[in-house]
């Protein structure tokens, strides 16, 4: 089938939105695997921070879309 750029272009920024709105400068903790939004009082896999590529795919996309400044959190 076609393509629909605009569907195309609203995922991008979604995802871009996601970022901010989880991690960004000032923010006490990073970006987690359901965030701060979760509706369970015990959430899948206890909402936990992991070192595994859970973390790693949260991060992905803050370079290459100029918002290394998302990252201040993880590194904090």
């Amino acid at each position: 089938g076609r393509s629909d750029n605009g569907l195309v272009a609203l995922y991008f920024d979604f995802g871009r939105y996601l970022l901010i709105s989880s991690s960004r400068p000032g923010c006490r903790l990073p970006a987690n695997l359901q965030g701060l939004w979760n509706r369970d009082m015990t959430p899948p896999w206890g909402s936990k921070y992991t070192v595994n590529i859970n973390t790693e795919m949260n991060y992905w996309p803050a370079e290459s879309c100029g918002l290394s400044d998302c990252e201040e959190p993880l590194f904090a």
